[in-house]
């Protein structure tokens, strides 16, 4: 049985989990491998550094090498996005080198398998950059990765296994993914990873539990790599949904340890309303408290009035927060950006969310998902809807992003590769652009000068200058 260490390497301020690596890990042990999840506590959080990075995951990994079963195969699997990929090539790196294990002072030259969206979507380019990556496993890894620990504990190649890139000689050889997980059959999270994570900076009491209830979405924003991940592992367009009673199994050993908080895990949970209703009944006829939270676009609120009206009015059921991907509030960015929605429906939306808070009697919060410089081809007017409607309604504790970025296979990197545009290793993939108006790009780069919170701060102070327009235009601001 081999010896699994499972790294997450984001820097993050806040709690973060990695409910997919959680998976793999109670996959792995309940295969009866020794499998361990490494979670750094960041002293600089939401750090970049990429060295900085590996050390932190470095000083976390030493205490499990010093546990870990002797005489054992090694393997070391990584999470990759474009935003850690920087890292991941750092921490195989200094695995390859020998660097994490004397660390530790322990020898420890692992096999390094890469997951995640970057090299689901781009398997060719990331082993070829990396060397230190001696897989990558594609697309949802639950019935992948099991098969190729078992092949690497055989000491056999794992050239047959779906959903595996490896190498051959100069040649970089794939095997599409195999069809997607049943939801229902994956293995729920070890509780300890959980409340570890939770218990980050804070209170782990007052920290909301993620509970998977679903995977992706089908929308066709132009920014979002979830619809071209999934694509890439075969499980296609669309939403995919946990039963009821599987997602209450999830949530009962919390109940148990008298925690009420819950984040709806998911990509669109509102994209099928009757689900969260049968969820609230679920809890309602079980009998315990449940103060739910979780992420939707602004038209599937709309499409839920009903059901969040009912919860609204439940005992036991308490809606806390939604974080809703409004992303810009012109007609033109948000047809750029392929939203399907509208600035009216945007004020719909928070309309509807004023009135169900003086309803039900509880302080919704919303998390507002917003790109101040939508797109690439946004104009001034587009710009400054997005500046009034920030300064409007984004609360002071909340950041955003300020422009698009153009992850790897979607629609917008598509867009910007047939401008002639290149994609950066360095930048995990991730094409560099300039806007096509100036101005625009004029005030991006001056925003770029000030922290997020310094930037809401400036936007406000634009609004209420005046002549917001022409402010732009001048740089009278």
């Amino acid at each position: 049985m081999a010896n699994v260490f499972l790294v997450n390497p984001i820097s993050s301020s806040r709690p973060t989990f990695s409910l997919g690596l959680a998976a793999l890990d109670a996959i792995a042990r309940g295969a009866g491998h020794w499998s361990a999840i490494i979670q750094p506590e960041f002293r600089v959080p939401d750090a970049i550094a990429a060295n900085y990075i590996t050390m932190e995951v470095a000083e976390a990994l030493a205490p499990y090498l010093a546990v870990r079963r002797r005489g054992q195969a090694d393997i070391l699997g990584i999470s990759v996005l474009s935003d850690t990929f920087a890292a991941g090539r750092e921490i195989a790196r200094w695995a390859k080198e020998g660097r994490l294990g004397r660390f530790a002072g322990e020898s420890y030259e692992p096999i390094v398998v890469a997951g995640g969206h970057l090299p689901t979507l781009m398997p060719e380019e990331v082993l070829r950059e990396v060397p230190w990556f001696d897989y990558a496993v594609l697309g949802e890894a639950e019935d992948t990765f099991p098969k190729l620990l078992r092949a690497l504990d055989a000491g056999r190649d794992p050239r047959g296994v779906p959903g595996i890139a490896r190498r051959d000689g100069d040649a970089i050889r794939i095997v599409p993914p195999g069809p997607p997980p049943d939801l229902d059959a994956i293995p729920l999270p070890r509780p300890e990873y959980i409340e570890a994570g939770a218990g980050r900076r804070g209170d782990p009491r007052a920290r909301a539990i993620p509970i998977e209830v679903q995977r992706g979405c089908p929308g066709s924003c132009v920014f979002c790599d979830i619809v071209a991940f999934y694509r890439a592992s075969g499980a296609g367009r669309g939403a995919r949904f946990k039963s009821v009673a599987r997602v209450l199994e999830a949530m009962r050993p919390w109940v148990e340890r008298a925690r009420e908080r819950f984040f709806l895990y998911s990509d669109s949970v509102l994209s099928e309303p009757a689900f969260l209703d049968d969820l609230a009944g679920a809890i309602e006829t079980e009998g315990f408290r449940a103060r739910l939270s979780f992420s939707s676009r602004p038209d599937d609120v709309l499409r839920a009035r009903e059901v969040l009206d009912r919860i609204g009015r439940s005992p036991k059921v308490i809606l806390e927060g939604i974080e809703i991907g409004f992303e810009a509030d012109s007609a033109n960015a948000l047809r750029l950006l392929g939203k399907g929605t509208t600035p009216e429906t945007n004020r719909e939306v928070l309309a509807f969310l004023d009135d169900l808070r003086r309803r039900s009697g509880h302080p919704i919060e919303v998390d507002y998902d917003f790109i101040l410089l939508s797109h690439p081809d946004i104009t001034i007017d587009d710009l400054e809807a997005n500046v009034r409607f920030a300064a409007a309604h984004i609360p002071d504790d909340q950041v955003f992003a300020p422009a698009a970025v153009p992850y790897p296979k979607t629609p917008l990197w598509e867009m910007l590769r047939k401008r002639g545009l290149e994609p950066v290793a360095e930048r995990g993939y991730v094409i560099p652009y300039d806007f096509t108006d100036a101005v625009v790009q004029g005030f991006l780069m001056e925003l770029s000068q000030s922290s997020r919170r310094e930037v809401l701060a400036r936007l406000r102070n634009l609004v209420a200058g005046g002549d917001v327009g022409r402010r732009i235009r001048t740089g009278e601001w």
